[in-house]
């Protein structure tokens, strides 16, 4: 992705994707935290001190409504923990779970998984005895798992045969089961079971794993976050994961995302004793008496600057566009077009696309 100096590329230079890491240095506006939350401390800055000075809380719940850029932000605070010796790893819950089935079980698992990939990409060695463990857990139910994986072309135990298993022969038979998951429920089931039966001994194997990423040469204690879990449908499904005590209780941190609806649910006070909780405004483009918040338009402008030449946007339609998105970012790259019934949110999208296609409009309608 590169920033737009013609209308031939200025599609391209608006994908809606999250910043990760290699274009960060090109489309990151590190301003916007300032419109965002005035003199207030950064939710952001907050997170950072968190994960590097120990405090008492290791568990994390970053909340924001949809588009407001959690993703990127927390992109962003994992290059400064990086940076500052944290091996960090990322979990992105749309790939790595089924939202509409995900339970405590497979947040478990991934953080296991999380630890283990941190450990192979910074050359960690983890002690064969925990590797053979893990890999003994993860049989269950290996003869009925296999089976259904002939059929469906997948190696549902590589790994689990190995004599003595490295870390590839562990990721492989996670990933392995993971996908299993997503397509049996007989074998979640079974899955959630081992673990009810078996947490302590499950979370003695991560407590084990960390030790061995923290003690490792120069390494600080290891950092997992948690991308997308604002998305677990339905939403109050969060509170049936997140009551599980276990997950607040890493000798690490952890940040997760989680959905802002429910943060005015009364049953969210449950969890505020076991959670830091962590709130990420949007960028207001008005104010409480809808008159423009011109810091917001214009931190905007400056977002939309770095992915594209100014001089291919008319500056009232570019003004027009923000105020209509209402300072959600992924509606302002929205760049397809789409009917709508209601006159503003048509104008909103059709806008941009004709912004862009001719060097502005005026809305007539």
């Amino acid at each position: 992705m590169e920033r737009a100096e013609t209308l031939d590329t200025i599609l391209q230079s608006f994908a809606r994707d999250q910043l990760k890491e290699d274009v960060l240095p090109m489309f990151y506006y590190d301003k916007t935290m300032a419109v965002r939350i005035g003199k207030r401390n950064s939710p952001m800055d907050a997170l950072f001190r968190y994960c590097t000075v120990p405090l008492t809380k290791n568990a994390h719940l970053l909340l924001g409504h949809s588009s407001c850029g959690k993703s990127t932000e927390l992109h962003k605070l994992k290059q400064r923990l990086e940076d500052a010796g944290h091996p960090v790893w990322m979990v992105n819950a749309n790939l790595d779970m089924d939202l509409f089935q995900a339970n405590c079980w497979d947040v478990m698992l991934n953080i296991t998984e999380g630890l283990f990939k941190i450990a192979d990409g910074y050359s960690i060695e983890i002690p064969e005895k925990t590797r053979e463990a893990v890999l003994d857990y993860l049989k269950s139910d290996k003869e009925t798992i296999e089976e259904k994986g002939k059929s469906r072309s997948i190696d549902v135990s590589a790994g689990i045969g190995a004599k003595t298993p490295s870390l590839q022969n562990v990721l492989q038979a996670f990933a392995s089961l993971k996908g299993e998951l997503k397509a049996s429920i007989a074998t979640r089931v079974s899955v959630k079971e081992k673990m009810e039966r078996r947490a302590s001994e499950w979370l003695s194997y991560i407590i084990e794993i960390a030790d061995c990423i923290s003690n490792s040469g120069n390494k600080k204690q290891p950092v997992l976050i948690f991308v997308n879990m604002d998305k677990i449908q339905p939403p109050d499904k969060a509170f049936d994961i997140f009551c599980y005590s276990v997950l607040a209780q890493m000798p690490f941190p952890i940040i997760y995302t989680f959905p802002i609806s429910l943060f005015y649910d009364s049953r969210f006070a449950a969890i505020m004793d076991l959670y830091e909780h962590h709130l990420l405004p949007m960028i207001k483009v008005s104010n409480i008496d809808m008159s423009e918040n011109a810091d917001g338009i214009n931190a905007i402008r400056e977002i939309v600057k770095l992915r594209a030449d100014l001089k291919l946007f008319d500056s009232d339609a570019l003004n027009l566009l923000i105020s209509k998105t209402g300072g959600v970012l992924r509606h302002l790259f929205n760049y397809k077009l789409r009917t709508r019934s209601s006159c503003s949110s048509r104008c909103s999208h059709w806008l941009f696309w004709n912004t862009m296609a001719t060097g502005g409009m005026n809305c007539t309608r």
